[in-house]
């Protein structure tokens, strides 16, 4: 930058991963954004092709620097993005300025990735949700985001943070709850997002309200899709009851789903042995339970500790015997993903390092792998450095 905070030179640069070395041809544009009245109102946008390590765009030269630079504006390509320090401050802070959705998206997307590259600290990017989407207008954005932060914090947040960071989740979400137009498809969501989140004794005290009526929410549509979700946040008992009222297939497997996410040892067991063990229950009552078995943990996952052993010794009898698409689910949604710690990983490289599993499994569990790998990684490394992208200094 000079000394009229312009650009002396303006580059691109790529890098590609250390697995897959080879770099790309992009053709993209870039746009520069300036923060007025509360919009990022877009003031340039140049189109570049983006070859090799490092792109001049002599367009930009001599250009005064704007709040935000957006790379892959309008989303032209694929690829992946980063901010310089300037407009990622900015984006933090006010990505629902940008007017259309699709700029949103792409900006979105690249605070998620830099959270699951270990760039960005997952309470950075919850920062960010909770003070965006009550601004947010794109169900689609608002929807893909809500379960993201869902996943920061179970899987890319400290362990010691997680707590903290779920109940503030959970305020926002009820704050969204009540905020959102009556019947509206927000509302749904909020009233999903919240039951799913919420471990607190208010929080639960607040779903049990709303389960037995003794707290309304105008426009709130109790349909029987909803009162299992609130359901599944409540005890075993609750879960019980219900599953004697309603004994339609959509019930049977709503009372599967309920009580395979019990984070109970009983509840583990039980879950294990129906789908494992057992060949008799309906696909879709089968798929439900194996999801809710070893996805996003209630509090912590603890009780799934003793199936990672348990998930290699059967895994190559599950593979043979379940066969095709059965047993590709199966085997993945029960891979212990919920436990990001070393020794999944330690588990699965025994495994792989003392099996010879067919190519297709040994595909299936070296992503698996992958996944706890960058989420334990965000978890000890996440703010550790960021890439910036725009150059010229």
């Amino acid at each position: 930058m000079d000394q009229d905070d312009r650009f002396r030179s303006f580059a691109v640069l790529q890098e590609a991963p250390a697995a897959h070395p080879q770099l790309r041809s992009h053709r993209i544009a870039i746009g520069l954004y300036e923060l007025r009245d509360g919009r990022l109102e877009r003031v340039r946008r140049v189109r570049a092709d983006v070859t090799g390590p490092r792109t001049e765009i002599p367009e930009l030269h001599g250009v005064r620097r704007p709040d935000l630079v957006l790379l892959n504006d309008d989303d032209l390509d694929y690829a992946r993005i980063r901010f310089d320090e300037r407009s990622l401050t900015t984006v933090l802070a006010h990505v629902t300025a940008l007017r259309e959705p699709v700029q949103r998206a792409v900006c979105w997307y690249a605070l998620w990735d830099m959270v699951t590259s270990a760039e960005l600290p997952a309470r950075t990017y919850l920062g960010a949700v909770t003070a965006g989407l009550p601004h947010e207008t794109d169900f689609g954005i608002t929807q893909v985001q809500q379960r993201q932060a869902q996943t920061a914090v179970a899987r890319c947040t400290p362990p010691g943070e997680c707590a903290a960071a779920r109940d503030a989740l959970a305020a926002t979400w009820w704050e969204l709850l009540g905020q959102a137009e009556p019947g509206s498809d927000f509302q749904l969501m909020w009233a999903g997002s919240f039951t799913e989140t919420a471990r607190s004794d208010t929080d639960l005290d607040r779903v049990a309200a709303l389960l037995s009526g003794e707290r309304t929410v105008p426009g709130l549509a109790g349909d029987a899709e909803l009162r299992w979700q609130l359901l599944t946040a409540l005890d075993a008992a609750a879960i019980d009851e219900e599953a004697a009222r309603d004994h339609t297939a959509a019930g049977l497997r709503h009372a599967a789903r309920a009580r395979a996410a019990r984070p109970t040892a009983e509840a583990k067991a039980a879950a294990w042995e129906s789908v494992v063990h057992r060949t008799d229950l309906p696909h879709a009552v089968q798929t439900a339970v194996t999801e809710a078995f070893a996805g996003l943990p209630q509090d912590g996952a603890e009780e799934l500790h003793p199936y990672v052993d348990r998930y290699f010794a059967v895994l190559a009898t599950l593979w043979d015997e379940r066969g095709g698409d059965l047993a590709r689910g199966l085997v993945d949604a029960l891979f212990p993903r919920a436990l990001v710690e070393e020794t999944t990983l330690e588990a699965t490289d025994a495994y792989l390092a003392t099996h010879r599993p067919a190519p297709a499994l040994r595909r299936l569990l070296l992503e698996a792998r992958e996944d706890v790998a960058r989420a334990l990684n965000a978890q000890r490394h996440g703010g550790a450095g960021w890439m910036m992208i725009p150059g010229g200094q």
